[in-house]
C-alpha cells in the first residue's frame, strides 16, 4: 500500500498529452467565443449600415414620388436586415463556454478524488462536446449574416434603381 507521500505525487504527476488535449480544447472554445463577439459586432455595424443607407436613399427616392414597386422591394429587404441583425444580437441561453467550477470542485474532485490527469480528460472532452453544440448555432448565426449582407446589398440596388427611375 503506498504511503501518503506516493499518492499525492501520483495524482499531481501530469501526462502531456492530456495537458496538450486540454489546452488545445481550452483553446478551441475560447476561439469561439472571440468569434461569436466578432459576428455580433459585425452585425452590429451592418445593422447599422442597413439603418443609414435607408435613411439617406430613401429619404432621397421617396422625395418627390410615392412609393413603387422596387421601392417595396427596398423596404421589404431593409425590414429582413433588420429582423436577420437583430437576432444575431439578441442574447440566448445554452451558450457554454467554460466548466462548472462548483462541479469541477465538488464532484470531481471532493466526492471522487480525481487526479489532474483524469481532470484534464474530462475537461477537454467536455469542452470539445460543447464547442460542438455551440458552433451548430453559430453556424446558423453566421447564415443569417450573410443573408442579411445580401439583402442589404440587394437593398441599396432597389434604392439607386428607384432613384434612377425618379431622375427620368
Amino acid at each position: 500500500m503506498p504511503n501518503g507521500s506516493q499518492t499525492a505525487t501520483a495524482k499531481s504527476s501530469s501526462d502531456p498529452r492530456l495537458e496538450l488535449a486540454y489546452k488545445e480544447a481550452s483553446r478551441a472554445i475560447t476561439q469561439q467565443q472571440a468569434s461569436l463577439s466578432g459576428l455580433r459586432t459585425r452585425a452590429g455595424a451592418l445593422f447599422g449600415a442597413a439603418n443609414i443607407a435607408t435613411a439617406f436613399l430613401a429619404g432621397v427616392a421617396l422625395e418627390n414620388q410615392d412609393l413603387v414597386p422596387v421601392s417595396w422591394i427596398a423596404t421589404l429587404c431593409f425590414v429582413g436586415v433588420c429582423g436577420l441583425t437583430v437576432s444575431i444580437l439578441l442574447p440566448r441561453r445554452g451558450w457554454v463556454f467554460e466548466q462548472n467550477s462548483r462541479v469541477l470542485v465538488e464532484e470531481w474532485i471532493d466526492e471522487k478524488d480525481l487526479g489532474i490527469d483524469a481532470i484534464h480528460k474530462h475537461l477537454a472532452l467536455f469542452m470539445r462536446t460543447h464547442y460542438e453544440r455551440n458552433q451548430t448555432s453559430i453556424d446558423k448565426l453566421f447564415r443569417q449574416y450573410v443573408w442579411a449582407s445580401l439583402l442589404l446589398g440587394v437593398e441599396i440596388v432597389a434604392w439607386l434603381f428607384d432613384l434612377g427611375q425618379g431622375v427620368q
